[in-house]
């Protein structure tokens, strides 16, 4: 194998890599690991104290001040009916004005992703994530903020009929 094919099949495998590596979460002990979406801006807070909230749900933890933006803390573990989390890490989502943060476990990491499809509807994952992939560790799902977001807007309004626990094996 001449020199060129050796490099052009290590830039193949490397440009092959860097395409299935992405950032994964633990967003609660309970729950599987979360694939932060491609293109989606997310910075890690360590140590946060968020201000609490009178009169919210316990899942909204609070508020930071993060350059000026108040930016609302919340526990999906919490939402989703799991035992809420002492975590003082958060996952900054969209950092600025319209930003929001989630309680994370752990810290995130790189992560490789194999395969993936659609969440299917009976999934309970279903209200925070998009897509469900294959990773080299498991199952990781991919964060859907914005949709998770519009279902506790739902919910707040009263429509949405009953919060079901997450039941993760």
């Amino acid at each position: 194998m001449s020199e060129t094919a050796i490099n052009s099949a290590s830039t193949a495998a490397l440009a092959s890599a860097r395409a299935s590596s992405r950032v994964c979460v633990r967003l609660h002990p309970q729950l599987p690991v979360m694939v932060i979406p491609e293109g989606v801006a997310a910075q890690l807070e360590i140590d946060i104290n968020p201000a609490p909230v009178p009169n919210t749900k316990p899942w909204l933890r609070g508020v930071l001040n993060l350059r000026g933006n108040l930016v609302p803390v919340f526990d999906v573990g919490l939402w989703h009916g799991l035992p809420a989390s002492d975590s003082n890490r958060a996952l900054v989502v969209d950092p600025g004005p319209s930003a929001l943060a989630v309680l994370c476990a752990e810290t995130p990491t790189l992560g490789v992703v194999k395969s993936g499809g659609e969440v299917n509807a009976s999934d309970p994952l279903l209200s925070i994530a998009s897509r469900r992939y294959e990773g080299v560790d498991g199952v990781l799902y991919e964060l859907d903020l914005p949709a998770w977001v519009a279902r506790v807007g739902e919910r707040l309004a009263g429509r949405e009929s009953s919060q079901q626990a997450v039941n993760v094996t």
